[in-house]
């Protein structure tokens, strides 16, 4: 089952990767998009309205066609500080929205005339846009406006969807906020690895072996406090699981530039079940803890200024803080009079980096 779902997940990543780069793939006429050929012969509709809300409006295109049905909702920001870069933001949404209507036009449109050829039966094509003001700048960090854009385009069968995002510094000279403007030069092996770890525990969820770590260009959005990570429909995972989102407190991240370590890897080792071990005692004082060892328990109490951590030998259960344990892929282990934990603990319970050489 999971090769047919890996199968499926290369069909339609390499659709998707169509989409993100505008060019739109010739639609099929397959049996579940069609009804009557006459239906070709209908007249066409188009409404535009604009619509308010308090930081935003969309402009909505509505058409109805014999070869395509639009129904977009394009967002118009209307609350920035920099008005001048609003204006250039919302131009750029609106020809993206524009382009996206042109290139599926002509594509339905080829395609209901060839139907019609063939005498077979047609069901327009369908292009919808929505979206969602994901943060407007007045919560938490007060300052950043983030919004998500949805396009959608359906020949009859699954639809492709398009996430786009926009996150903005809403400040006197607006700028785009970028995930290394906000977590510093050093955020992408932390993120990744952190993915790939839930990715692990979780391989009936996700396609971990398909994961090569998050692009430059990444998608995300921001709200309540936290980073948002989100990936294409089929990217990561079978379609069952939508658009896999990773969220990351802003908080956590903020001192991985500071935090983080380098251990040669011939100091690990491997367990039966493939998981990397790492040294508990080497790793920790190089980041700055004091280990206390607890005989009675075989624990191990871990402190740094107001941040205390603790494991024990054969307990699956990490704690950091005054917070509920966390599991990991393996429980700690005392090997050669050492103790040992999943490399995930690092990242994970003390919101570090480790680097491997």
């Amino acid at each position: 089952m999971k090769q047919l779902h890996r199968r499926t997940y290369k069909i339609y990543k390499t659709i998707g990767m169509a989409v993100l780069t505008g060019v739109l793939m010739m639609g099929g006429l397959s049996g579940t998009g069609l009804v009557r050929a006459e239906a070709l012969d209908r007249p066409s509709v188009t409404t535009i309205s604009p619509v308010l809300t308090d930081f935003v409006t969309y402009e909505e295109i509505t058409r109805e066609e014999t070869y395509l049905n639009i129904h977009m909702k394009v967002p118009v920001l209307k609350g920035l500080i920099d008005t001048k870069y609003q204006a250039e933001l919302n131009d750029n949404i609106k020809r993206h929205a524009e382009k996206d209507i042109a290139s599926f036009e002509a594509e339905a449109k080829k395609d209901a005339n060839e139907a019609k050829k063939q005498n077979v039966e047609w069901r327009p094509y369908e292009l919808s846009m929505d979206y969602e003001l994901k943060a407007d700048g007045t919560g938490n960090p007060n300052d950043i406006v983030s919004l998500e854009v949805v396009t959608s385009k359906s020949r009859g069968n699954n639809p492709e969807e398009r996430k786009d995002f926009y996150n903005i510094r809403n400040v006197k000279e607006a700028s785009r906020v970028t995930l290394k403007e906000l977590f510093g030069p050093s955020y992408k092996p932390f993120i990744d690895q952190m993915i790939q770890n839930t990715m692990d525990r979780n391989p009936e969820n996700y396609f971990p072996e398909e994961f090569q770590g998050i692009s430059a260009e990444q998608g995300f959005y921001v709200q309540d406090n936290k980073a948002v990570i989100v990936f294409g429909k089929y990217e990561i995972a079978p379609g069952s699981m939508g658009s896999p989102e990773f969220e990351f407190p802003l908080s956590m991240l903020q001192d991985v530039d500071r935090d983080q370590v380098t251990l040669d890897q011939a100091l690990t080792y491997r367990t039966k079940n493939g998981n990397l071990m790492i040294p508990l005692r080497i790793v920790t004082e190089r980041l700055g803890y004091e280990l206390t060892w607890v005989k009675d328990t075989k624990s191990a109490e871990l402190k740094k200024q107001a941040q205390w951590a603790s494991v024990t030998n054969g307990e699956n259960a990490y704690f950091i803080n005054k917070m509920a344990p966390q599991s990991l892929v393996e429980a700690p282990v005392i090997k050669n009079n050492k103790m040992y934990v999943p490399y995930a603990f690092v990242s994970e319970i003390l919101g570090a980096t480790l680097n491997l050489k």
